[in-house]
């Protein structure tokens, strides 16, 4: 044994070691959270329109919906339709941790995901996304007269019954390999 402490990476792993299972330890404790997600296209109806300026018209529809989406407003009424409880100093950090909107480059689909403490939590709060951007379209959208704007499901709300985190053994992993790098490191220079 003594032979061996004499390598200094070999001290280095006996700090890395306990270190990781530390971490992965302590990370079995934190809550699990689970995703929902869903994805809707946005429709431009407008007889008068060419294909290619509905599609321009639907995607410039498709980032005003992602900004509303990201609103206080749009949270509150989300949150009161889940019948979530909640206090108005709340909504932000709310905001940040349990919602995400997406829309990819050049597309008028808007990806939906929700993070909650249960599967059906995650759901709930996606499913009233759903129905509270289906009421609020309408006001949210700035189209001519005459010109309608529909949302279509394309995936609805899943659930998931695996947790997106905490992933124990891949921060215990993490954690082992930067002590085992930042050892190497003081001990090589």
């Amino acid at each position: 044994m003594r032979k061996l402490l004499a390598y200094p990476i070999f001290r280095v792993f006996l700090v890395a070691f306990p270190i990781g299972l530390i971490v992965l330890a302590v990370s079995n404790f934190l809550p699990p959270v689970y995703r929902s997600k869903s994805q809707i296209l946005v429709n431009i109806i407008d007889p008068e329109l060419n294909n290619y300026q509905i599609s321009e018209i639907a995607q410039r529809q498709s980032e005003i919906v992602k900004n509303y989406f990201q609103s206080r407003d749009f949270i509150t009424l989300v949150l009161n339709d889940a019948l979530f409880s909640y206090s108005q100093k709340d909504i932000e950090n709310i905001m940040n941790k349990k919602f995400k909107v997406e829309v990819p480059a050049n597309s008028n689909v808007i990806r939906i995901i929700t993070f909650g403490r249960t599967p059906t939590e995650a759901q709930a709060l996606n499913r009233s996304s759903i129905n509270v951007l289906k009421k609020q379209i309408d006001s949210v959208s700035y189209l001519k007269e005459g010109t309608k704007i529909s949302l279509k499901i394309i995936e609805n709300p899943s659930i998931s019954f695996e947790p997106v985190s905490p992933q124990p053994f891949l921060y215990a992993l993490v954690a082992f390999l930067v002590v085992l790098f930042l050892g190497s490191l003081f001990f090589i220079y």
